[in-house]
């Protein structure tokens, strides 16, 4: 094969697309990492809060978009209300507790979702009864339910009747 001009000015021409193209893949690349991610709740302890008011309601669901999953308890405060998001562990039991117009003290911490100020509860106090919905670290924990014990020796220690 006999390489003339024409050849060469074909392999420089595509040689040239093809650094256009790595060129546009890789700022494609880099723009798609810099795309803002939603973000991630975390706990503190140096950094919650210990928030006191009334119960108003609690919907099993966000109320707005881009909220976290679960329940959420509606408080009213002074100076209005604010979301004490509870997590998607807290019980149907846990809830059906709850009254309006009852008094509870959230601990936990503030975060800002979507431009909303939502209260990440880790500790709920209503009366004399403590329901822990975090850990220390921020993370949902779920609520333990005693097992079911059919009989035996020692029933007694697992849960059934005494």
């Amino acid at each position: 094969m006999m390489i003339t001009r024409k050849t060469i000015g074909s392999r420089a021409f595509a040689g040239a697309i093809a650094v256009v193209l790595l060129l546009i893949a890789s700022a494609g690349a880099q723009n798609s990492s810099a795309v803002e991610r939603p973000p991630v709740p975390t706990a503190h302890a140096n950094t919650e809060v210990v928030v006191s008011g009334t119960v108003d309601h609690l919907l099993n669901h966000a109320d707005f978009a881009g909220s976290p999953m679960g329940a959420h308890l509606l408080l009213r405060v002074s100076g209005g209300s604010i979301d004490a998001h509870l997590g998607p562990f807290f019980s149907q039991q846990n809830g059906e507790a709850l009254t309006a117009g009852e008094a509870v003290e959230a601990t936990g911490v503030w975060t800002n979702i979507h431009g909303r100020e939502v209260l990440l509860v880790r500790q709920l106090r209503v009366g004399d009864r403590t329901v822990t919905v975090r850990n220390e670290r921020g993370f949902p924990v779920r609520e333990h339910r005693a097992r079911r014990h059919t009989g035996g020796a020692n029933s007694a220690t697992n849960g059934g009747p005494q």
